[in-house]
């Protein structure tokens, strides 16, 4: 989406999502601004504008008026030849590294693994793809979206200037 360019709206107020073993504070893109000067130390910010592939800049505020210099954030880089679903690395003592630049069957061996709760899964924020907004839970429609980019399939989502 090369024509996303521009501000996305605010970090919401953020919230703790308790789903099984996903413990952890989560917070999605808004128009209105939130203002705290307590923010938790880990937010998983997840929303339809938030995408692979790209890179944002997050700037504090307390008041709207003054912002700190930028913080730039990348999402995975885009796996060529393909475009999305680069989950995981590979397996490496009993954990999962990060993205690698690849989607292959790792991918979604990371995301069978948390299907059926081994504890060698990788965290459910890493293999949530599915829907737009991530929904914390893990299913087989993740599953095929991750297949679906293993494939080559284009990014199943809107343009993050069209999210509502």
């Amino acid at each position: 989406f090369p024509d996303s360019i521009g501000v996305l709206g605010w970090v919401g107020e953020p919230y703790f999502e308790d789903h099984h073993e996903l413990r952890v504070w989560v917070a999605r893109v808004v128009q209105t601004p939130f203002y705290t000067e307590s923010w938790p130390a880990v937010i998983h910010l997840g929303d339809c504008a938030i995408i692979p592939s790209a890179t944002y800049l997050i700037r504090g505020t307390i008041d709207g008026a003054t912002f700190s210099d930028p913080f730039e954030v990348g999402t995975i880089a885009r796996p060529a030849p393909k475009y999305w679903a680069d989950c995981v690395g590979h397996l490496e003592d009993g954990a999962w590294t990060g993205p690698n630049g690849v989607v292959n069957m790792d991918d979604v061996l990371a995301a069978v693994q948390k299907f059926t709760e081994d504890p060698n899964a990788p965290h459910l924020t890493w293999v949530d793809v599915d829907g737009e907004v991530p929904n914390a839970i893990l299913n087989f429609t993740d599953i095929f979206q991750i297949v679906q980019g293993f494939k080559g399939e284009p990014y199943p989502f809107s343009d993050p200037g069209d999210c509502p």
